[in-house]
């Protein structure tokens, strides 16, 4: 997670490997630690804007990366914990139903 300004939305980035034979697709994302987690993405088209997904597909044997300028988890109204040295966790569900939760530690704007 990046914050930038307390109380301002935060951004979440990870690499995810599916290892598994079958193309998974991740529909959403939830996190105590946010008042709203969405999937977004960052568009370069006559100038860069972010756009809510409504899904991110994880291709079998493949990966998916959520990095500044792509994909990327959009962390609204975060609580306090969102600050440079605390982990919080992340939710990610997938169109089978399947959820897999990880810590995400929480750097500046630098990534630091």
């Amino acid at each position: 997670m990046r914050s930038v300004i307390p109380s301002r939305p935060a951004a979440g980035y990870f690499m995810l490997k599916n290892e598994t034979g079958k193309d998974r697709k991740i529909v959403s994302a939830a996190s105590p630690d946010c008042g709203m987690l969405m999937l977004h993405l960052s568009k370069h088209e006559g100038g860069e804007h972010m756009a809510m997904v409504d899904s991110v597909d994880v291709p079998a044997g493949g990966s998916v990366s959520f990095a500044p300028g792509g994909y990327h988890l959009m962390c609204v109204k975060p609580s306090n914990r969102v600050k440079p040295g605390n982990a919080v966790k992340m939710t990610l569900t997938f169109d089978d139903g399947g959820t897999l939760t990880a810590d995400f530690k929480v750097r500046n704007a630098n990534g630091e």
